[in-house]
């Protein structure tokens, strides 16, 4: 086993955070992008409402959100906006994955 400096140490600490954080801006950056890309789709609320059941939309959770006035392209996948920017689906696995606090943040 290796005995490590503790200046060692604090740089790779400091290499590490650096690095955390540069991957961070990265992937905002990213979903800047995507968000502007999927909100340049026609895909009106209609294209949504008609179609709840048959997309896994949850009545309740089509409330929350639509009185909340947010995009609801920017929360619930559709099969057009799929076809239309493949890569969107990364966006939309991401944003299952966030937590609500996170969340808040992207639509405040």
């Amino acid at each position: 086993m290796y005995e490590v400096n503790e200046s060692v140490r604090r740089k790779v600490d400091e290499a590490r955070r650096r690095a955390i954080r540069i991957n961070r801006r990265m992937r905002k950056r990213a979903d800047v992008q995507i968000t502007g890309t999927i909100t340049g789709i026609a895909c009106g609320r209609s294209d949504y409402e008609s179609r709840l059941d048959s997309l896994g939309i949850g009545h309740q959770s089509w409330e929350y959100v639509t009185g909340r006035r947010m995009d609801p392209r920017l929360v619930f996948a559709h099969p057009d906006i799929l076809r239309k920017c493949p890569q969107s689906s990364l966006y939309y696995r991401g944003m299952s994955a966030l937590s609500l606090k996170h969340v808040s943040r992207i639509f405040a």
